[in-house]
């Protein structure tokens, strides 16, 4: 009778977090639109979205993400971040903020202070810019740094994911991750402009465009801006999951283990997730995969 009654509760509490999280769009997209809806995600299985959910539900995650005069974007990314987060058992986040002149600074701070679960560093460097992707690697450590900490231990998702997306994420194509989960120990986005094609070539690397611009360069005498043309394809979000070495997307999702002995770095100014992804795949046999269903729109 009492293992019975468990089971009600606990089938009943996955069931509220499906609800809850799964049809939060129908309603508050009509109502407000900081909240991210794609047409291009209604083909996914409600069945599936619905086993993507309940996973989620089963981890706690910790948001990581660097911020620089990002004061325009951050009412679609608090109100996302809060959302997304309220799915999970538990969620945490740490930013990291440097040398804002609009209201960056003062809109975290804030946070932090009105939402417990939210943690800022914030530090000056007087720079009109960032410098260099090896500073950006930097910012981007100080959260790693503290992730390491003790109040975070048992929080086994990350998700890292800039701060600046005009229209927030469709939690939908992260729940078509999660239903997917055994496949990966990392899973980045698809974020598209112009037409629905890839845009973060940056930090793609595959089997069929494993070069950087440097590399590419050196094995070959055509354009560069031809090769980026054919990295920033469109993927259809019907596709299945896509190996890679390394992609982003504007957010990745982590299973914490990824991390192991791994930072950011980067090597003759290539992108700072290359090097993270290189490493993770060396050290922890990282199975890293873009998920074309995981949109995310960059304008």
């Amino acid at each position: 009778m009492i293992l019975s009654k468990i089971k009600w509760w606990l089938t009943l509490g996955s069931t509220l977090a499906f609800l809850i999280c799964a049809f939060y769009w129908k309603q508050t997209h009509l109502e407000s639109p900081s909240l991210e809806f794609l047409s291009d995600l209604n083909f996914l299985d409600q069945e599936l979205l619905k086993k993507g959910f309940e996973e989620i539900k089963a981890h706690k995650v910790l948001f990581l993400g660097i911020s620089r005069d990002n004061a325009h974007h951050f009412p679609v990314m608090k109100k996302h971040i809060e959302e997304l987060g309220s799915c999970f058992q538990d969620y945490r986040a740490i930013f990291f903020e440097n040398d804002s002149t609009d209201a960056t600074k003062m809109q975290l701070l804030e946070w932090s202070k009105t939402n417990s679960k939210i943690e800022v560093i914030s530090q000056d460097f007087h720079l009109e810019k960032r410098p260099s992707i090896e500073f950006l690697a930097h910012c981007r450590n100080r959260t790693l740094e503290k992730m390491h900490n003790k109040i975070y231990q048992d929080y086994d998702i990350v998700i890292v994911l800039d701060m600046d997306l005009p229209y927030g994420i469709d939690f939908r194509g992260i729940a078509s991750s999660f239903y997917q989960i055994h496949r990966w120990d990392v899973v980045t986005s698809n974020g598209v402009f112009e037409n629905k094609k890839m845009y973060d070539a940056f930090a793609f690397r595959n089997e069929q465009f494993p070069y950087s611009r440097t590399e590419y360069h050196k094995i070959s005498h055509s354009s560069y801006n031809s090769y980026l043309r054919s990295i920033q394809k469109n993927y259809s979000p019907q596709e299945d999951l896509i190996s890679v070495y390394s992609a982003f997307g504007a957010l990745g999702i982590y299973k914490r283990a990824a991390f192991e002995g791994c930072f950011y770095s980067s090597e003759h100014e290539d992108c700072e997730h290359v090097a993270l992804h290189r490493c993770m795949i060396e050290k922890n046999n990282a199975r890293i995969m873009m998920n074309p269903a995981q949109m995310i729109r960059y304008d």
